[in-house]
């Protein structure tokens, strides 16, 4: 269901206390959507490479896109 709860993204509490940021499944599609997919252009020579850990929500947005756009 949109509503319904996709993953919790920790954040770092650099701005007050540690807390879990309880993201949509909702929230999560309407990023991915308003990505430019029609700028990112893959091929089998490419490879995807992060410093940033899974857990964070722009590591999430950018392997997702990778994955949606044939990567």
């Amino acid at each position: 269901m949109p509503n319904d709860i996709y993953t919790i993204s920790y954040t770092s509490g650099t701005t007050g206390n540690p807390k879990g940021a309880l993201i949509t499944h909702s929230n999560f599609l309407s990023a991915i959507s308003n990505l430019p997919k029609n700028q990112i252009f893959l091929t089998k020579n490419d490879v995807y490479l992060s410093y940033l850990p899974l857990p964070h929500v722009m590591e999430r947005l950018a392997y997702l896109t990778v994955m949606s756009t044939g990567g």
